[in-house]
């Protein structure tokens, strides 16, 4: 059986399929902490995008390991615009939509899409900061800003900080958390 391409927050905890921010939230959920309800766009459907787009993450890894400077920029530049002018499939937009449809929010909600990937949010290195979150977003721009955060894990800062804490041989993978924006009287971060 293939793994998913979705899960609801709660059944995010295999943090190499949801990476470090679902499998932390799911965690929070089965503790019994108030997380608002969501769902994660695993990291296998991630893959699946690069592989329609043509994309060899393993190879395209290499190459940014393995140059520097001006060489280094122009493939992750390449690899970003890739992501961001490639198309979500209908089906996989489709099923997005149809799973945020089982959160029975408003017709006109606003969503935060946030990253997950699979070296976020470990005991060697946080990469906090370095993935892009998108904040009030609508429906009709899902898929795009889906692709924005994908395509974050292909920036020099990421590299960079790569570079500091000790290069890994595969290529990290980038899974997405899709939750309501709440007009919230009080929040925390634990």
């Amino acid at each position: 059986m293939s793994p998913p391409l979705i899960l609801h927050l709660d059944a995010c905890t295999d943090r190499f399929l949801t990476g470090g921010k679902a499998a932390g939230l799911a965690r929070l959920i089965a503790e019994g902490f108030p997380v608002p309800p969501g769902i994660c766009l695993t990291v296998e459907a991630y893959r699946l995008f690069l592989r329609e787009q043509g994309m060899d993450a393993e190879a395209l890894w290499s190459q940014v390991r393995d140059v520097e400077g001006a060489a280094r920029a122009s493939v992750l530049e390449d690899c970003r615009k890739r992501i961001q002018q490639g198309h979500l499939s209908n089906d996989c937009a489709f099923e997005v939509m149809r799973h945020l449809d089982t959160l029975r929010r408003p017709a006109d909600q606003c969503w935060a899409v946030r990253s997950s990937a699979t070296n976020e949010d470990n005991t060697r290195a946080s990469f906090a900061g370095l993935y892009h979150t998108a904040l009030g977003v609508a429906g009709n721009q899902m898929a795009t800003n889906i692709q924005t955060v994908w395509a974050s894990l292909w920036d020099e800062r990421v590299v960079s900080y790569y570079e500091r804490v000790g290069w890994s041989d595969r290529p990290p993978a980038m899974a997405v958390v899709v939750q309501p924006v709440l007009d919230a009287r009080a929040a925390g971060v634990l």
